[in-house]
């Protein structure tokens, strides 16, 4: 079957597991569609750019389906489908790129260029999200420029582009691929 399930923190597990269920779609499936299932609280920026990277660079369209939450990084993979559809009780959540730093020693230079890192991904996060939907800029910039984020519901997700459809019916979405 051509899905994908994306389910709980993203690490570079998950990129594992998603890099093999496409080659395994590619290799033994004919279809034009993949559907990817979500339902994440987001994790590591690295691993879904490669996600994304990957996803733009197959022939097959990515269809997504946020079935209870896309948050942080797991709603930027959601926002690359070509049809994001959403459970009318499923939300959407982004904020600024963070890190956490875990036994780690900085000096002030390697904290200066952990900064800019982060700022690079913010203005890659705006990219996607101003590219992706129809958020406004300033929506966007605020949601960025604070630790707290901004969360939407399903319906808040149609109004600003962020998912196209609700789902009525998820069997009719995996039978259409």
């Amino acid at each position: 079957m051509n899905v994908i399930k994306i389910f709980g923190e993203i690490t570079e597990y998950t990129f594992r597991d998603v890099l093999n269920s496409i080659l395994d779609i590619l290799k033994n499936e004919n279809t034009d569609k993949i559907i990817v299932l979500i339902n994440s609280q987001g994790g590591r920026t690295d691993e879904t750019n490669s996600i994304i990277d990957l996803f733009e660079t197959i022939p097959n369209d990515i269809i997504t389906v946020n079935l209870g939450k896309a948050e942080s990084a797991a709603g930027i993979i959601f926002i690359h489908g070509k049809e994001r559809y959403i459970a009318k009780h499923a939300k959407f959540m982004m904020h600024c790129a963070s890190t956490i730093f875990e036994k780690q020693t900085f000096s002030a230079d390697g904290l200066a260029r952990e900064q800019r890192n982060l700022q690079k991904v913010n203005k890659q996060l705006e990219e996607y999200l101003s590219t992706k939907t129809k958020l406004p800029k300033e929506m966007i910039r605020e949601a960025l420029s604070s630790n707290v984020g901004l969360t939407f519901d399903a319906d808040e997700c149609i109004k600003y582009g962020i998912a196209t459809r609700t789902i009525e019916n998820l069997d009719s979405i995996l039978s259409n691929s």
